[in-house]
């Protein structure tokens, strides 16, 4: 399947102003950001832009790839750079700080897309740890720095900008992009076109239940792997769309692995039944621990880290052994106070899970039920449908014989009634004719039978005299006079 590399060779050639822009775009938007672009795009303070094509020129020779990175953005910058789609789009306002003090990593970037429109990408969590620290502190903070930078960051750019805005991210960079677009000045939401967010986590219940993150919703697109891990953590918009990747587990996180149709992503039928279970377990953690509890467990856990000598995410895979070994030393110097809070709420997660599970599994069994009962019902009702359409033709033939053999017998009474009425007429008239006499006609032929059997009586005398002439002696035949 296809991916947001084939996007740009499909479609690299088409502008924006010839091709509108779509939410395929704005992942790989969300993925370059994650490119290190300092020294190379100027800031709030520099004087005009960079393209993207001169941008990746200069990046190329500085860095190269980032191999630190999963979703290593060298690639689909390089393919970026070469198309049309993208190659001359403007790059403004780079801004970068990672303060591990501030527990922040923020990062944001502005593209001018061309077609009178701009797209404001903020990065998602990167290698470094403070980041995916900030990731866990949007579980009980009213606000983090990284979320108030972005605030900041879209205020001012929207003051020297004209023209509708696109806000987006990846990971955390779609956190941030809801929350800026939520909480920026009221004056300037109406150029807000969309704002996206690619697999981000949600927020915590004090800003779900605002009104400025209430009203940007409409223009919220959370897209989110099948298996999503990270989109679904803590409270995100119900309305969602689901995309295939070609990954398992938490490798979907990879912007590279959704698939996409063309100029959409390639959607699924549903979230996996495993990130429905995670998603959950973790409401069910996070909704029996209080702020304090939160705060108190994510700063042990990740100051243990710290003191390991874990500070990139590459310090986790650098030496398996010696990282673990570190961070086992760094746990067994918290008090007891401490491991006992780590134990019970890392209990809490089990629990959380225990009970997960078994409603799970009762709800499972339950609609099996409820569609083994629908099942037989729409048996029945098929069943009972088919006696009845059966019965009907039954009765239907019955009656079209019935009245096929009421019409023949009918047919056949009347032309019996018929044939007896002309038989009665006919004998009515031959006895008529007897009760008058014979008639002139009948007198006639009487009297011609009487002639002609006087003329038969005149032949045979004159025949008997003949015979009796011939048989007399001549003596005795008279002399002609």
């Amino acid at each position: 399947m296809a991916n947001i590399m084939d996007y740009i060779y499909w479609r690299g050639d088409l502008s924006f102003t010839e091709r509108p822009f779509n939410e395929v775009d704005s992942l790989i938007l969300t993925e370059f950001c994650y490119a290190k672009l300092g020294g190379i795009v100027p800031g709030f303070d520099g004087v005009g832009g960079i393209s993207v094509r001169d941008a990746y020129a200069r990046y190329h020779e500085i860095h190269s790839t980032q191999p630190e990175l999963v979703n290593d953005p060298a690639p689909v910058f390089g393919a970026m750079a070469s198309s049309v789609r993208f190659g001359k789009c403007r790059l403004y306002a780079f801004v970068n700080e990672v303060n591990t003090e501030a527990e922040v990593q923020f990062s944001a970037v502005t593209l001018d897309l061309g077609d009178g429109t701009y797209y404001v990408a903020y990065r998602g969590t990167d290698e470094n740890m403070v980041g995916w620290r900030e990731d866990f502190n949007f579980s009980y903070q009213a606000e983090t720095p990284g979320q108030s930078m972005a605030v900041a960051y879209l205020n001012r750019m929207m003051d020297r900008t004209a023209g509708r805005v696109r806000i987006g991210g990846h990971s955390k960079g779609g956190n941030l992009a809801i929350y800026a677009a939520a909480f920026c000045d009221e004056s300037k939401k109406v150029r807000i076109a969309e704002v996206y967010s690619n697999d981000g986590p949600g927020f915590n219940a004090a800003i779900v239940q605002t009104p400025e993150y209430q009203g940007i919703l409409p223009k919220v697109r959370l897209i989110i792997p099948e298996s999503s891990l990270v989109g679904i953590l803590l409270t995100n918009p119900d309305e969602r769309k689901v995309v295939k990747s070609n990954a398992a587990g938490l490798m979907q996180h990879d912007p590279y692995t959704w698939q996409i149709n063309r100029d959409t992503f390639d959607e699924a039928e549903s979230q996996s039944g495993t990130s429905l279970f995670l998603n959950e377990t973790f409401r069910r953690w996070l909704d029996n621990l209080d702020d304090d509890q939160k705060k108190e467990f994510i700063t042990t856990v990740f100051d243990t880290l710290d003191a390991g000598g874990i500070r990139t995410t590459a310090d986790l895979y650098r030496d398996k052994w010696v990282t673990y070994n570190a961070v086992l030393k760094a746990g067994k110097q918290l008090g007891e106070e401490k491991q006992k809070m780590v134990v019970q709420i890392l209990k809490a997660l089990a629990a959380a899970g225990r009970e997960t599970l078994w409603d799970e599994t009762r709800r499972s069994f339950q609609d099996a039920t409820q569609k083994m009962m629908a099942d037989i019902a729409d048996a029945t009702q098929k069943m009972t449908a088919d006696i009845a359409d059966a019965t009907q033709k039954v009765t239907a033939d019955i009656a079209g014989a019935t009245q096929k053999m009421t019409a023949d017998i009918a047919g056949a009474t009347q032309a019996v009634v018929e044939a007896t009425q002309m038989m009665a007429a006919q004998r009515n008239q031959e006895d008529k004719k007897a009760a008058e006499g014979p008639t002139e006609k009948n007198t006639d032929e009487g009297q011609a039978e009487e002639n002609s059997a006087e003329s038969r009586a005149a032949a045979e005398s004159q025949t008997a005299e003949a015979e009796n002439r011939e048989a007399a002696p001549i003596s005795q035949i008279p002399e002609e006079a």
